[in-house]
């Protein structure tokens, strides 16, 4: 069974926290103080009456962007998706907070307030600001993307990750508006097809693109051999043997981790099958030269597909069974 969500909020210390005029000011300080010291370098204005250090966090402007909005205010969007600890999020500058339909704040330089009718469920961090769950911050994250990259990276790890379900999210997408889903859905459907990542869906596209939607594409299967697991690859072409990884400097820059991948390039080759090998740099140069050289190499191996040879597909929506993944790193499980 697997287990419910629950956030690796990064942690909050003292410096992490905005303060306001009123707490900044005291009987031994003149009002004008803060101002001053905005003045002098010494402090950043989040907001009219809201101060934060120079070099201040991103916690500590989730904190200033809610002191600011008032009472019940959420953070959501990358803030919120960066309070997670999830990866490849990019700070975006203004910290969007969530605040009710009739609420009266406008935004700033370093708080963007967003309106709405539908409040979200939330998580609490240790210094008390309320975080958008995981499902909400994500679709808000990719509304506000333009970038179809930066938006599968942050998706599709989290999916991948079980964060959040596919399901989970299209729920999220379809209760909100219509207008700035287009990429959100884009993502869901790499989502559905296996993709894990970034450049999984881009090799993906590339593939589709050359060889028109009719290709037997699998990404992400598990693949048996006489009722024995060899593993999983990123892609697979039924009926041809062949598969390919997407070998990125993050997974495969150590010793050990290039030691492993020509072990199991090495296991795969014995099976009778192909492994072609590309890293996301080397792909990005040149997608359609990549995709045009696996082509061709499928084609070469139309028919060679191993007897005996089981794909299971498995993506993010169709997550390993404890089973399966001892059997991944004991080679243990047989099936008939």
């Amino acid at each position: 069974m697997t287990k419910p969500f629950a956030p690796h909020l990064l942690p909050v210390s003292a410096d992490d926290l905005s303060f306001t005029r009123a707490q900044f000011v005291d009987g031994r300080r003149r009002r004008q103080a803060p101002d001053e010291q905005v003045r002098a370098g010494l402090l950043l204005r989040a907001a009219p009456s809201v101060f934060l250090l120079p070099d201040a966090k991103v916690a500590a402007r989730a904190h200033a962007a809610v002191e600011h909005a008032g009472p019940g205010a959420v953070v959501t969007g990358w803030a919120a998706c960066a309070l997670y600890g999830l990866k490849y999020v990019e700070d975006r500058g203004a910290v969007p907070v969530l605040v009710p339909n009739g609420r009266n704040r406008v935004s700033t330089q370093h708080v963007r307030v967003v309106r709405t009718r539908r409040m979200p469920d939330t998580w609490t961090t240790a210094s008390g600001i309320c975080l958008a769950r995981p499902a909400r911050a994500l679709v808000d994250l990719s509304r506000a993307e333009t970038d179809l990259r930066t938006a599968r990276s942050v998706l599709l790890h989290a999916v991948s990750k079980k964060v959040v379900t596919e399901a989970e999210l299209r729920c999220e997408l379809d209760a909100g508006r219509l207008n700035g889903s287009a990429l959100t859905r884009r993502v869901l459907g790499d989502a559905v097809r296996g993709a894990a990542s970034s450049p999984e869906a881009e090799m993906c596209d590339s593939l589709l693109a050359e060889a028109g939607p009719g290709l037997e594409l699998l990404l992400n299967p598990w693949i048996y051999l006489d009722g024995e697991l060899l593993g999983s690859v990123d892609g697979l072409i039924r009926g041809t043997g062949l598969g390919y990884e997407c070998d990125s400097w993050e997974h495969h820059a150590s010793d050990g981790d290039a030691e492993r991948t020509l072990v199991r390039s090495d296991r795969y080759t014995a099976s009778g099958m192909q492994l072609l090998h590309r890293s996301p740099a080397r792909y990005r140069k040149d997608p359609v030269a990549w995709a045009r050289t696996v082509l061709r190499a499928a084609e070469a191996r139309r028919g060679m597909e191993p007897k005996g040879l089981i794909i299971k597909a498995r993506g993010p929506l169709l997550p390993a069974t404890d089973q399966e993944l001892y059997a991944f790193r004991t080679g243990a499980l047989r099936i008939s």
